[in-house]
């Protein structure tokens, strides 16, 4: 189940997934029904952690997580470090650890 909002008047209303495929209008206005914004936040969260699991997948642990510690930037850093261990994956041994 997934819940949708009416652009219009915000009415709410949990749709199946299988519904989603075909335009849905709000009951009491007619209005289109979008995803409240505070779950397009979740989706996309989603969304990159299972593009990450693809990524460990297809090049392996040490190889995406050695392109994460090349990035320059500090908060993107973190922010793909958590990523990858949410995506399940595993930090390899260096010579230091």
């Amino acid at each position: 189940m997934i819940k949708l909002q009416c652009i219009n008047c915000e009415h709410t209303q949990n749709y199946l997934k299988s519904d989603l495929v075909r335009g849905l209008s709000c009951a009491l206005c007619g209005g289109q029904m979008v995803l409240p914004k505070k779950e397009i936040a979740n989706v996309v969260a989603q969304d990159c952690i299972t593009k990450m699991e693809q990524q460990i997948k297809e090049m392996g642990h040490s190889r995406v997580w050695g392109l994460i510690e090349e990035l320059s930037n500090v908060k993107t850093r973190l922010a793909y470090r958590k990523m990858f261990l949410e995506a399940g994956g595993i930090i390899p041994k260096t010579e230091l650890s």
